[in-house]
Formats: C-alpha cells, sequence, structure tokens
C-alpha cells in the first residue's frame, strides 16, 4: 500500500511539472475513475454472481481510461508548443 501510495503522489507531481492543467485535469479524472474501477473490482471479487457487464465496467474503468488518458495527454504535449 505504501508504495501504491507514492507512486500516486509522484504522478500528481509529474503532473504539476507539466504545467498545463489540461494535462492535470486530464490524469486527475482518469486517477478518480481508475480508483472507482479498483473499489468495483474489489467489492466483486467473491461475487459469483458477476457478470460479463460487470468485468466489462472494470475493464473499461481502470484499463481503458488509462490509455485513452495516456493518449489523450501524449497528443496534446505533442502538440504542445513551448
Amino acid at each position: 500500500v505504501l508504495v501504491g501510495d507514492f507512486l500516486f503522489a509522484r504522478s500528481f507531481q509529474l503532473m504539476i511539472e507539466a504545467n498545463n492543467p489540461d494535462v492535470l485535469n486530464i490524469l486527475a479524472n482518469a486517477a478518480a475513475c481508475i480508483s472507482e474501477g479498483e473499489i468495483l473490482q474489489l467489492s466483486l471479487c467473491h461475487d459469483l454472481e458477476a457478470t460479463i457487464e460487470d468485468s466489462l465496467r472494470i475493464i473499461e474503468a481502470k484499463t481503458a481510461t488509462l490509455f485513452a488518458a495516456a493518449c489523450e495527454v501524449g497528443a496534446l504535449m505533442g502538440s504542445h508548443k513551448d
């Protein structure tokens, strides 16, 4: 848990270093969505009645959100002129 907390805090330090409010907004929203997906996954972990739709919601909230945010931030920073 401590290492996860460290990585989470470090990620926010890196977001601030980008000095771009759009980047911070995208990544903060992604972090919230990923956390919600983790909570959903934990709540369904021993639920024998969990559905495929439940699994797809978890995948969307965690994996898809992470990849979408990375692509969006990459495109934003790639088009940003200093």
